[in-house]
């Protein structure tokens, strides 16, 4: 079978990259599961931006760098509980030469944030997946009610207007 990877589209994070969704996650015994990743077509390195719950329940976004180095952001307050609707962003944004700031904000409130170095390269060749890991496995348990992607930073207004849509489209969050 022929390699489809000169045919996928570039994906470049320099710009910054913004993921949103209207999400519950569900108890997944045996370790973390893939909600959404976009990375490399054969994921060989980085840059690799996932959306995940890890073992303990926690909502995690994490970015992994172009050696294959992974920055990580987690809920650890846990405020995304099973079985719970909530509006989820994530953002990565480059703050200063070198240097990225990431965030998780649910239901309008930045929860989250952190700043770190780290070298994303250029565009690669990328394939999106939802619900499983680029390689491997990894299945994710949660329902996905709406999700959009943006190859950019979003400003204020935009993210409190689209948790707004959100909640209008979808009733009030857990």
């Amino acid at each position: 079978m022929p390699s489809l990877a000169a045919e996928l589209p570039e994906f470049d994070v320099r710009g910054g990259w913004t993921w949103a969704a209207a999400l519950t996650i569900h108890p997944r015994p045996g370790g973390d599961g893939v909600v959404y990743q976009v990375g490399p077509a054969g994921a060989e390195l980085g840059p690799i931006l996932t959306t995940a719950v890890d073992g303990a329940g926690h909502f995690v976004f994490s970015a992994t760098d172009a050696r294959g180095v992974p920055h990580a952001i987690v809920d650890g307050k846990g405020v995304l509980r099973a079985g719970v609707r909530a509006f989820v962003l994530c953002e990565l944004a480059p703050s200063d030469p070198g240097r990225w700031r990431a965030s998780l904000w649910v239901n309008g409130e930045e929860i989250e944030k952190r700043e770190f170095a780290a070298d994303f390269g250029g565009p690669v060749r990328a394939r999106q997946s939802v619900g499983a890991a680029l390689v491997g496995d990894r299945r994710g348990a949660f329902t996905l009610s709406e999700m959009m992607v943006y190859f950019a930073p979003l400003k204020a207004a935009t993210k409190q207007g689209l948790f707004s849509y959100l909640a209008e489209r979808y009733g009030a969050a857990g």
